[in-house]
Formats: C-alpha cells, sequence, structure tokens
C-alpha cells in the first residue's frame, strides 16, 4: 500500500488547494525551518486521528483573509492509498462561513470515503470506517515519526508485543496456547478434588498443597525482588555509563581541587611557622645582647687588671708586715743566738704552767713576774696563740691591719667568670637570628613557590571545566555520584547474587513436593484423570513453546536484519550492534533494545548513532511486515536526521529508498537561499542524493513575516 497523493486545503499556511503527488520508493519533500513541513506532518496527523477540537485554529488565516462572506469555504485534508489496483480516498473536513473580518462560524467535521475498482466502479463509504480498515491507528505507531525523538519505537515493552501481534504468525498461536492453559488447569482441578477425597492420603496432600503454595508464594515474591534488583542494576550501569564522558574531567576536577586544598594547607601551615616578631625576640629572647661580647671584654680587661693590681698591693703590703714580723723574730733570735723552737713548743698547758710558776722548767731557771724571761714565755704562748686562731677570727680583730678590708675585686671577679661562662650563649644569638631570618625567607620562598604551584592548578582546572560541558559543582557533583553508584552496584549484583541463589534453592525444594504431589494424584485419581491432564499439559507445552519459539525467531529476525540496516547506514562508521532482549517474568513479555559494544550495552552513544539505530529497527520492522503480511505500509518521517553528517545522509538516503515500499520524508537539509537567486534552492549535495522523487515547499513570496494572513506555502514538483 501506498499514499498516491495528498491535498490539503486551506489548513494553516496551505492557502487553497495543495496537491503532492507521491511514488513508490523515496518522498523527499525539502523545506527550510516555517515552510511548512511540520504543518504537512500535523495535517496527516490531523487525518487519522479523532480529534475534532479547536478546528478554528486550523484556517488559513489567508483564506479567512480573502474569502467573501457569500463564499464558504472548506478546511481539510484528502489522502488517496492505492492497494494494488483499488484506490481508496479518505475525505475529512469542516465548512467555514465567514461573517465579517473577524467572526466566522465553522460546521461538524466530515469524513468522506470512496473506494474506487479496478473496473472504474466507485462506493461511497463512512470516510473514518475505511481509514481504519485500510490503516489501523494502531499502524500509525510503526508508520509516522517526528524528530528523532519519536524513532525509538520499542521503548515500551507493549511496542514490541504489539508489533509481533501486529505483523507476524506470533498471534495465531497465542489462543491456542491460552485454551490450552485453560483446559490443562480444569483437569489440575479435577484430579485435585478427586484426590482430596481419599481420606489415606488427605492429610499429606493437604500438608503438601499448603507447602508447595506458601513456597511457591515466597518464590514469586524473590523472583520480583530479583527483577527489581536486575531493574536498578540496569539503571546504575547507565547512569554509570552516562556519566563516564565526563568522569575523567570529574575525576581530574576532584583531583585539582584535593591537590589545592593540599596547597592552602600546606601553605598555612608554612605560614603559621614564619616567626617575625622581632621586637618582642629583642628582649625574651636576649637579641639584644647581639653585641655585648665587645662590651664584655672591655669589662673583663678592666677586672683582670683591677685584680692583678690588687694582688700586687697585697703582696707589698704583705711584704712589709713580713718583713716587720721577721725583724721582730729575728731579733729574739738574735738576742738568745739561739736556733727558736717551733711555736708548739713547750706545749701551751706547760707555757701557762711555767708562767704560773714563774719558773723556765726548760732551763729551770727563775722568770719572776715582770722579767724579761717571763715577757719571753709570755710572748711565746701569745705567738702560739695568735697561730692556733682561724684566718676569719684574724681578719675579724680590730687591732689587725688590713690594705683591703671588702672583697669587692673577687666579686668582680666571680662576676667575670660568670658572664665569661654564659658569652657561648650571646655568641649563638647572633647565629640563632640569622638562622631564623633564613628561616622565614626559606618558609617566604616555599609559599611562593606554592602560590605558583596553586595559580598552575586553577590554570588547569578551568581550561578542564572550560572544555567540558558541565561547570566545576556538576563535575564534582557527577564525580561523588559515580562513587556511589560504584558502590551500589557492587551491592546490586551481591543482591542479585544472594537471590539467584534463593531462588534456586527454592525450586529445588519445591521440585520434590510436586514429584510427590503428584504421585499421591496417581495412586488416589484415576488413570483417566492422570492421562487426560498429562495430554493437555502436552497440548499447552507445545503451543506455548510454539509460540515461545515463534517470538524468539521474530526477535532474532529482527535483531539481525536491524543490524544489517544499522551497517548501511554507517557506512565506514563506529556502530556497535543491536540486542533485542525478550524474557518471560510472570507471564508478561519483557523487551529491552540495546546498542552494545564490546559485550556491554553501550547506554549513552552520540545522537547520530541512536538515531541510526532507531532507524534501522524501523526499516527492519518494515521489510518484516513485508514478508510476513505481504504488504507494506508507507513511512512518514518529519526531519529524521538533523543529527547526521553529509556522509552519513548520504548513506541513510541510499537505504532509504529501498527499505520499504514507500517512504516520505520531511527535511531542512539540502536547502539553501542564494544572495544572487531569489526564493529558496536546494543545495548541490542534494544532486546526489538518492530518491525517487522530491518535492520543495517554501513560503510563496513576498509575505509579511509579522502578518499570518499573508503566508502561503508553495509546492513545487522538481
Amino acid at each position: 500500500m501506498i499514499i498516491k497523493e495528498l491535498i490539503i486545503s486551506n489548513y494553516q499556511c496551505y492557502y487553497d488547494d495543495k496537491k503532492f503527488e507521491f511514488t513508490r520508493g523515496s518522498n523527499i519533500i525539502l523545506g527550510k525551518n516555517g515552510g511548512g513541513k511540520t504543518k504537512f506532518y500535523e495535517a496527516i496527523e490531523w487525518l487519522f486521528s479523532s480529534n475534532n477540537r479547536d478546528i478554528d485554529e486550523l484556517i488559513s488565516k489567508k483564506k479567512l483573509n480573502l474569502a467573501s462572506p457569500n463564499d464558504p469555504f472548506k478546511v481539510g485534508v484528502e489522502i488517496t492509498f492505492e492497494q494494488g489496483e483499488i484506490l481508496n480516498t479518505v475525505k475529512k473536513y469542516f465548512t467555514v462561513q465567514k461573517k465579517t473580518d473577524k467572526n466566522f462560524t465553522t460546521t461538524n467535521v466530515v469524513y468522506e470515503g470512496i473506494r474506487e475498482y479496478e473496473n472504474g466502479e466507485r462506493d461511497t463509504m463512512d470516510g473514518a470506517a475505511l481509514l481504519k480498515d485500510i490503516f489501523p491507528a494502531k499502524n500509525k505507531l510503526y508508520c509516522m515519526f517526528k524528530g528523532e525523538s519519536d524513532l525509538n519505537i520499542l521503548k515500551n515493552n507493549d511496542a514490541l508485543v504489539n508489533l509481533i501481534n501486529l505483523y507476524s504468525k506470533v498471534k495465531h498461536f497465542g489462543p491456542y496456547a491460552e485454551k490450552g492453559r485453560v483446559f490443562r488447569e480444569y483437569a489440575d482441578k479435577a484430579i485435585e478434588e478427586a484426590a482430596k477425597k481419599d481420606k489415606k492420603i488427605e492429610k499429606r496432600y493437604k500438608e503438601l498443597d499448603f507447602e508447595i503454595n506458601n513456597l511457591q508464594g515466597k518464590l514469586n515474591d524473590k523472583q520480583i525482588f530479583l527483577q527489581t534488583k536486575y531493574k536498578e542494576k540496569r539503571t546504575l550501569e547507565e547512569n554509570i555509563q552516562g556519566v563516564e564522558k565526563h568522569l575523567d574531567n570529574a575525576e581530574a576536577v576532584e583531583t585539582i581541587k584535593t591537590r589545592i586544598k593540599d596547597i592552602d594547607e600546606k601553605k598555612k601551615r608554612l605560614e603559621n611557622s614564619i616567626d617575625e616578631n622581632y621586637t618582642t625576640a629583642l628582649f625574651d629572647k636576649n637579641w639584644f645582647l647581639i653585641y655585648f661580647e665587645n662590651i664584655q671584654k672591655e669589662f673583663s680587661d678592666k677586672v683582670v687588671a683591677l685584680s692583678n693590681e690588687r694582688r700586687k698591693q697585697q703582696r707589698e703590703f704583705d711584704r712589709e708586715v713580713g718583713i716587720k714580723e721577721g725583724e721582730k723574730r729575728a731579733t729574739v733570735a738574735l738576742f738568745r743566738n739561739v736556733v727558736p723552737l717551733p711555736n708548739d713548743i713547750p706545749s701551751r698547758a706547760i707555757m701557762e704552767e711555767m708562767l704560773s710558776d714563774e719558773i723556765c722548767k726548760v732551763c729551770n731557771r727563775e722568770a719572776k713576774i715582770g722579767s724579761d724571761p717571763y715577757n719571753f714565755m709570755l710572748q711565746r704562748l701569745n705567738e702560739y696563740i695568735l697561730t692556733q686562731k682561724p684566718v676569719l677570727e684574724e681578719e675579724e680583730e680590730g687591732d689587725k691591719i688590713e690594705l683591703f678590708k671588702n672583697n669587692y675585686t673577687s666579686r668582680l671577679v666571680n662576676l667575670e667568670a660568670a658572664i665569661d661562662n654564659d658569652l657561648i650563649k650571646v655568641r649563638s644569638i647572633y647565629q640563632t637570628i640569622k638562622d631564623q631570618l633564613e628561616f622565614n625567607q626559606e618558609r617566604k620562598n616555599e609559599i611562593d613557590e606554592l602560590d605558583r604551584k596553586k595559580d598552575k592548578e586553577i590554570e588547569d582546572l578551568e581550561n578542564i571545566i572550560g572544555s567540558s560541558e558541565l561547570g566545576q559543582d556538576s563535575l564534582a557533583h557527577t564525580f561523588k555520584n559515580s562513587k556511589g553508584w560504584q558502590r551500589d552496584l557492587t551491592a546490586v549484583n551481591i543482591k542479585i547474587e544472594e537471590y539467584e541463589k534463593s531462588v534456586s534453592e527454592m525450586r529445588k525444594e519445591l521440585s520434590p513436593k510436586k514429584d510427590e504431589k503428584e504421585a499421591l494424584d496417581s495412586k488416589s485419581v484415576s488413570t483417566y484423570l492422570t492421562q487426560t491432564r498429562k495430554i493437555l499439559r502436552d497440548i499447552e507445552t507445545i503451543f506455548e513453546e510454539t509460540k515461545e519459539n515463534k517470538y524468539d525467531e521474530f526477535v532474532k529476525q529482527l535483531q539481525k536484519t536491524a543490524n544489517d540496516y544499522l551497517k548501511k547506514i554507517n557506512v565506514g562508521s563506529f556502530t556497535g550492534y543491536i540486542e533485542i532482549e525478550r524474557r518471560v517474568f510472570n507471564k508478561e513479555q519483557i523487551v529491552e533494545v540495546n546498542l552494545m559494544q564490546d559485550g556491554e550495552i553501550f547506554y549513552h552513544p552520540n545522537t547520530s548513532l541512536q538515531t541510526s539505530m532507531h532507524l534501522a529497527i524501523l526499516f527492519a520492522i518494515s521489510e518484516m511486515t513485508k514478508i510476513e503480511r505481504e504488504e507494506c505500509y508507507p513511512l512518514i518521517f518529519d526531519a529524521p536526521t538533523s543529527s547526521f553528517d553529509p556522509i552519513k545522509r548520504k548513506h541513510f538516503f541510499e537505504v532509504l529508498g529501498d527499505c520499504n515500499e514507500q517512504t516520505i520524508l520531511l527535511t531542512k537539509d539540502f536547502t539553501d537561499r542564494s544572495e544572487n537567486t531569489p526564493g529558496l534552492l536546494y543545495s548541490e549535495e542534494f544532486v546526489n542524493i538518492k530518491r525517487n522523487k522530491a518535492i520543495l515547499i517554501r513560503l510563496e513570496e513576498p509575505f509579511d513575516d509579522e502578518i499570518l494572513s499573508t503566508i502561503n506555502t508553495q509546492v513545487i514538483n522538481l
């Protein structure tokens, strides 16, 4: 089936009747933005829909402006389908009656249908019914696509199931499989009722029935949890892959931010280590003594000189005193002309005894008080007593003659010695100050180097952010999300493993219980019933497996055909491969269409590759529809290839002409406005594009871009 002709009458920018004639193969409608492409597509949508609201907005403003009050006009769309030798025409329209420039009335929307046969006979019929017969509304999902976003028709599970039911032989087996299930359930119920009547096994049968139902319920719950985890895993994998293109940048940003933070912390530590409180150190650390050694040397020299002078004077004084004492003793010694005895001979007690007795018991001679012998012994006694007194006692004697009564010189000497001992500390002050100044300067140099490193890190950070689609906060958020998703994915994988193990164990536990129940059935129920159930089970299995096999065959063939088209569209480019996965979960069909690369799902291909994948699936569906039903519906696209580059676009149009019996594609590609030639022209690229027919649509000039009543779209066959 192909669309042979489309007439748009006074519909928005299409003033008066605009006829589009199409052929088999590819039909390309060129037009710049605002030229009427979208209105063309919407006109067909309006024809196929049952929505008849807001029809006032569909009226051509130019027609309304130029129409006379006595001249009603129609607004509508007329389409003619060719099916073999039969032409089916459907008209949908309403009539407008103008009263004034701003007032008008409209009639209800009318459908008309005409079927014209090969022999020229024509039947008039209800247009809505005719359209539903030749182009069911559910087919529209697989035939009409507005923009690139509409191309992913298999994003919902029902889409593939409906597609299979529409276009494959699978639908023939579904009712049989369902009947087989119903008959088998009748047989199960009959056997169960019969088995329960056997009192011998009644108790065990009920126990098994309870255990099986209970275990089956838990198994179903666990399978639901498992399916939820599968979906969660897929979402996490999609999220992770979605940020992978930003992850390197995000990780680099996080790394640089960490390095900047480390630099700031190190800089802070260095700044805290610098001590430039030099005024306080002058006194608290005695730095003002840095040049004290010269003063101390001068002080030391004076103390030494003073000490020398004191000792010199003391020696002179002691010499004079000694001379006098010596002279005195020498006089006595000379007087006796003998060598004097030591001071302690005779002893003090003997001398005191001799003085008391007034006799010299050394020489046994009398020594009266006042006589020279007596005085001599008394002097000897006093000299001895004097030698036995401590020096301090000698100094404290008031009548003793001393040169220096105070010991200030000794104190100065001791002070000088103490200062000299501390001089090593004074000498270290210079080195301490020098070390502190050098330490501070080195830290300042390190801080300057850290500042340079930080500036370089900030520059790198700005370059990364500038080259990324995301800002710094988004990149940091992406990095954190990625880390969290990775942890969540690990946890989900562990849960999936646990659930799968649990499901496997439950099935193993369930199997012997079912076998035991089956065995009880065979013992307590007639052979006729058990054999009947077996036959019905076999019938159900045959139809169900056949249906599943047909499903799998269709999906497998769809996948293969789609990949063939994917390669044709993306010649010389990366494609990956399309994988269509079908699973049955709790009797629900679950279909996932994925683009794969290296055995993993490629969640976020670029827009061009994603579009080509969806187009490849559509082309595959169209081809398989033709094979299965020996009939093909037109494919209508509105701007499906805006993300394609010229090379991929060329390959796409080469495929387009062969993929389906008829395609109608609206595009702004290949259009150009020349400065030298007025009007809309097609580009040189379009000359080499494969097509069966090309139509150019453009706004009739001149027009006022601020007044809708001047707008009219022209249709030009190229």
